[in-house]
């Protein structure tokens, strides 16, 4: 999946103007697996997994690019256009409850927001820049969006 990503990554950023690209990470996720095993772990990434892609339509891409990290290509489209979709599914993700074990799961997850600019970045400082942008919205105390508008 991670794989595929990167070269989908790699030619929508030849194909595309507009490309804004969405990491998004599952907070605590290590919690959720230490107080719900795994198997309580696995239920919360097929949940997540479900809830993205019906997000996916067009060209946009969801994927699963690592542990309980996913990211969202998001082509065509304006940086507050791009803003607005994170806002929708970190909504969603917030109101969701994941049944496990007679149990229920509640989430969030934290964002990092980029912008295409091949006059300034390669397609992997693109992705760092997302990247860099998700862990600040963790040192800021998760369940956040930051954007590092690249343009």
């Amino acid at each position: 999946n991670s794989r595929f990503f990167r070269e989908k990554l790699n030619e929508y950023t030849g194909n595309f103007e507009k490309l804004n690209l969405i990491l998004l990470d599952i907070d605590f996720f290590k919690k959720i697996n230490d107080g719900y095993g795994h198997l309580g772990g696995d239920a919360v990434l097929i949940q997540v997994g479900q809830i993205l892609k019906s997000y996916q339509e067009k060209e946009i891409l969801v994927s699963r690019v690592g542990g309980e990290e996913f990211a969202i290509l998001v082509p065509d489209q304006s940086l507050e256009e791009t803003l607005h979709l994170a806002s929708m599914i970190s909504e969603k993700i917030k109101q969701t409850i994941i049944p496990f074990d007679g149990q229920e799961i509640k989430i969030t997850m934290s964002f990092g927001i980029s912008n295409w600019n091949p006059e300034k970045f390669s397609v992997r400082d693109f992705y760092k820049k997302a990247d860099e942008a998700l862990y600040e919205s963790k040192r800021n105390g998760r369940d956040r969006m930051t954007i590092l508008n690249c343009a």
